[in-house]
């Protein structure tokens, strides 16, 4: 089961800290701790889908694709324009690609540091939080290797789905189009007004089910293989996974071969060598169903072709607003990567007793490869056939160079120290041919130069860190703890005179469960008391922001001239852009309860982070529209807890629970510094949407009070009945952008997961409850789908809403042909409680029959992801906040068995 639990035993557990490791109950820091034992035994394509809504401040998101990778933030938002991505560490190597590139059956352990105390050890990549992977190693019997074999297969269908208007609803939904734009229809002459394709499929009755046609229930399957041991000086660990997911949209394929080699050498007692290696290869090759829009395509369109059936319609309802959502199956299309990625370690135990040298050199070789024939959809119609092909190569290396001595004195004193010397590079480069016109289609992207039209571009950049580390720990007494952390980091692409920056970091720990006035509590096994402050920056805005930039333009000089091409600056050099830097202050609370049996963690948080980097605007006359640059000021601040109880404990049956809840708030304290209207308060960027006093995820927006309805008397000019009321904000008497106001905001006003684990003797139960909670204006968002005319509903089919008309004089709704003379949005609460994850497992690995077989374990399970969602939300996700143009997510379903030899 995929926990967070902190009983008296786990307070040793080893913690990877960045650079070095810790205990659980030496951490003076906010960090998270995560067994991934069991990931595996779950429909996880990405590791992050196994621990999303299980840690408090860790934000991840839904998938709704085959292979995607999930969104993921660590205690929300620190910056205005520059990345707000956690930093990734593998093996203790920074890592340039993504999680999607290993299996969860590789993984370990996941560790999370929250706080700026805990980060600092990274300094100018922290500021937004670290993720620390860290992959199996041999363990085990000496001489005897642990072969284990875990496969599962299953089905997968979509989540909810929009309530699209069916036959029925359709035709009256053309009626009263009809009537509310003036034409003279009614239920006699209906047909009159349907469009030729759609006609004889009315007359008879036939009815297409878009999302039927558009979606399947699909299968995954996975097969992991892993070999491990000890041979006492040498441990190893080799594995290959295959991983292969249908996506529920047609088309929407993923597979991911994995092979990882783990291995390490005692040489001497002084001398230690090791490699970790990966290789990962992707597939995403293939196109889907055009979705989004195209599920509003008539139910009585046709989708094959009368007089030749086996060959798609083009336009299912005659009409050009759409085309027919299968043509993408048509084209050739090719998307893969293959990833190299390896660690070599060397270590040293020197002379000095407690002293140690480290040294890694990782490096990383990340190849894409697209290439996309389109022959057939619209598109590839209108220009007669398009090739494209793609290319690009990653190639990055890093050296750590670690010294480390710790010690103890007089068995009460614990002293470490930890300096650290790193240096990465990161070089890319890609080339881009597109070909338009072809004669002759048969050889697709193989033969771009077939095509009338020929482009191609090409680019390449590169990026270089540098930096050094101290980290100081003492413990006195296992009772008062305190962490040091000085670091200065070197980014290239910073301006020439802010390429170096300085980091610092100090955290408290008071172990008060081992003072001896708490001695006569026996129901408290551990108490402790945490105070951290730390800086970190953030470098995320590129390899050449801080520099003036060229683009290309084409130009032609007087009539008769050819084209010819030039350059010219598009981006104004700035050669003070700074880092941002984000001050943070953490107070926390560890606490173990009844030997075990309630613990919890509590921390409450509050960061700064100043010079922003921001992408300002800038005035027309000045030749370019925007420019980088240090501004500003936000805050951020939050409550996080998690909280573990073991109900029942008994022989054959343990009943254990584990909760979460987490709160994030933000605010900008200020922009550009400027006063231009002269009113005393800063200026707002209203054109960005950012205000002072408010959330970066404010909304902006005009209020929305109920329908107009006939006979209400205060309709103002140019409105009419079934228009929205709009509440005229500043009281001019005229409704305009003006009486624009802030009317919600998009973060979630709290987060909470219930995790609940039963075992009875072989069987065990585990169901886990996610929820992302809004209410009071909090996590809203626009939902085009509240607005009947969002796509043209004279000529496509609508979401069956049921909007005003003099006979529904709804006052939710407006009239179905509504244009607001002023735009705004549609606000809608996304808040639901989802049953996210249930698994059922036996294991029958006591019993005589696998005994006699050699087999060490083996069990069998169940497992749903996605299962039921509650929400008021109307469209597919509220987590994914997908509506129209938007997929739906995806739930599985899914029996596997794990052997072990």
């Amino acid at each position: 089961t995929v926990r967070l639990k902190e009983s008296s035993s786990q307070l040793d557990e080893v913690v990877v800290v960045g650079y070095g490791t810790s205990t659980k109950r030496d951490l003076t820091g906010a960090v998270a701790s995560i067994n991934l034992e069991d990931a595996n035994i779950a429909p996880n394509t990405n590791v992050l889908q196994a621990i999303q809504g299980r840690v408090p401040g860790i934000n991840i998101g839904a998938v709704s694709a085959a292979g995607q990778a999930p969104s993921l933030s660590i205690r929300g938002q620190n910056s205005l324009s520059a990345s707000n991505d956690p930093l990734l560490v593998v093996d203790g190597i920074i890592y340039p690609g993504s999680l999607n590139d290993f299996s969860a059956a590789d993984i370990d352990k996941v560790d999370f540091l929250k706080d700026a105390s805990a980060a600092a050890v990274y300094g100018s990549r922290a500021a937004n939080g670290v993720v620390l992977i860290t992959t199996k190693i041999g363990k085990g019997e000496a001489g005897k290797p642990n072969i284990t074999f875990n496969t599962y297969g299953g089905v997968q269908e979509a989540g909810n789905l929009l309530d699209l208007m069916n036959g029925t609803q359709y035709t009256q939904k053309v009626i009263d189009w009809g009537q509310a734009t003036g034409q003279s229809i009614d239920e006699s002459n209906v047909a009159d007004f349907l469009q030729d394709n759609e006609i004889d499929n009315f007359n008879n009755g036939r009815e297409v089910d878009w999302y039927d046609q558009l979606l399947s229930t699909a299968a995954i399957q996975n097969y992991e293989l892993g070999i491990s041991g000890t041979t006492g000086k040498t441990n190893y660990y080799m594995s290959g996974t295959f991983t292969n997911q249908e996506g529920v949209r047609k088309g929407d394929d993923f597979q991911r071969t994995t092979v990882r080699v783990n291995l390490s050498n005692d040489i001497t007692d002084w001398l230690t060598i090791g490699i970790n290696s990966a290789y990962t290869h992707s597939d995403f090759s293939g196109q889907t169903v055009a979705f989004g829009n195209s599920v509003l395509s008539s139910p009585y369109a046709t989708i094959f072709q009368v007089d030749n059936p086996d060959e798609y319609e083009t336009f299912p309802q005659t009409d050009q607003l759409l085309a027919n959502p299968f043509l993408p199956l048509l084209n050739d299309d090719v998307d893969k990567s293959d990833n190299l990625f390896a660690v070599f370690n060397v270590g040293l135990n020197l002379p000095i007793d407690g002293l140690t040298y480290k040294f890694n050199y990782s490096r990383n070789l990340l190849f894409d490869r697209e290439s996309r024939f389109q022959s057939r959809d619209r598109a590839g119609l209108e220009n007669n056939g398009i090739a494209t092909k793609f290319n690009s190569l990653t190639d990055s290396w890093l050296i750590n160079n670690i010294l480390d001595y710790s010690t103890t004195i007089n068995k009460v004193h614990r002293v470490g120290a930890t300096m650290v010397y790193t240096r990465d590079f990161q070089e890319y480069e890609e080339t881009e041919v597109e070909s338009i016109g072809f004669d002759a289609k048969i050889l697709g992207f193989n033969a771009v130069e077939l095509g009338e039209v020929q482009t191609a571009a090409s680019g390449a950049n590169d990026q270089s860190n540098e930096g050094f580390m101290t980290r100081v720990n003492y413990a006195y007494d296992n009772k008062y703890l305190f962490t040091g952390t000085f670091r200065r980091d070197g980014f290239s692409g910073f301006a020439v005179n802010k390429k170096f920056a300085n980091f610092f970091s100090a955290s408290l720990g008071w172990v008060i469960s081992e003072e001896s006035f708490m001695s006569d509590l026996d129901w408290l096994s551990f108490l402790k008391l945490r105070l951290s402050y730390g800086e970190n920056g953030n470098q995320g805005l590129g390899s050449y922001g801080s520099l003036a930039q060229v683009a290309n333009s084409q130009y032609v000089f007087g009539d008769g001239s050819g084209t010819f091409s030039g350059q010219f600056v598009s981006t104004i050099a700035n050669p003070n852009l700074e880092w941002e830097t984000t001050r943070s202050t953490n107070l926390g609370v560890n606490f173990n309860l009844f030997k075990g049996r309630f613990s919890g963690d509590l921390d409450f948080y509050v960061s700064t982070t100043d010079n922003l980097i921001v992408n300002r605007s800038l005035s027309a006359y000045t030749g370019f529209t925007s420019t980088l640059t240090n501004l500003g000021e936000i805050q951020n601040k939050g409550v996080e807890l998690y909280l573990n109880s073991v109900n029942i404990e008994k022989e054959d049956f343990i009943w254990e629970t584990g909760f979460t809840f987490s709160l994030n708030r933000n605010e900008i304290v200020s922009l550009y510094g400027e006063d231009v209207d002269g009113d005393g308060i800063e200026d707002d960027d209203i054109n960005e949407g950012w205000f002072i006093g408010e959330s970066i995820d404010a909304i902006f927006d005009l209020q929305l009070d109920g329908v107009y309805q006939i006979g209400d008397t205060d309709i103002p000019n140019r409105y009419r009945e079934g228009d929205f009321r709009i509440i005229d904000a500043n009281e001019d008497g005229e409704i305009s952008a003006d009486d624009r106001v802030i009317v919600g905001n998009e973060l979630p006003n709290y987060r909470f997961g219930i995790t609940n684990s039963l075992k009875y003797k072989d069987f065990t139960l585990t169901a886990f409850i996610n929820s992302v909670q809004g209410g009071n204006g909090w996590y809203m968002a626009d939902n085009r789908a509240l607005n009947p005319n969002t796509f043209f509903p004279g000529r496509a089919n609508m979401v069956n809403i049921p909007y005003w008309t003099p006979d529904n004089p709804t006052n939710e709704f407006p009239r179905i042909d509504y244009r607001p003379r002023n735009q705004h949005l549609f606000l809608q609460d996304r808040s639901f409680v989802r049953l996210q994850d249930v698994t059922i497992s036996y294991d029958f690995s006591n019993y005589s029959f696998v005994n006699n077989l050699k087999i060490e374990k083996l069990r069998v399970y169940a497992s749903g992801k996605n299962l039921a969602t509650w929400t008021n939300w109307t469209g597919y996700d509220p987590e994914l906040g997908t509506t129209l143009s938007g997929t739906p997510i995806i739930r599985s379903y899914i029996l596997g068995v794990e052997i072990g030899l």
